[in-house]
């Protein structure tokens, strides 16, 4: 992962140099288009460095999101948990309110198909 790194330094400052020099050399030689050409070469580069460098992340940040997605779904884990329990309860007591009613006659229990 390093050495890829290095590499890509080392093609950036090349492209960096030879723009310039590019630059330099058109305009010296009275080629205001070439050396046009060169600038806007430089201009897109720094521009793709730079977007480059701003969606870069650092391990430590890689790290740090990692964490706070684990945080997220531990609290969701709860919720759902929590949710799961109030389910149940719920059930539990339709249950029961169904037995007392079928206990004091005001429901007749339902038929179970056959």
């Amino acid at each position: 992962m390093i050495r890829r790194s290095k590499l890509w330094r080392i093609g950036a400052a090349a492209y960096f140099f030879i723009n310039a020099a590019g630059a330099v050399f058109a305009a010296y030689q009275g080629e205001a288009m070439h050396a046009a050409a060169h600038v806007a070469l430089l201009l897109v580069g720094a521009g793709v460095y730079a977007m480059w460098r701003l969606n870069s992340r650092n391990p430590q940040q890689e790290v740090l999101a990692a964490e706070q997605a684990n945080e997220r779904i531990e609290h969701l884990q709860h919720a759902l948990d929590s949710i799961a329990l109030n389910v149940e309860r719920i059930g539990e007591a339709q249950r029961f309110e169904t037995r007392i009613l079928e206990e004091r006659g005001e429901i007749t229990p339902p038929k179970k198909e056959q």
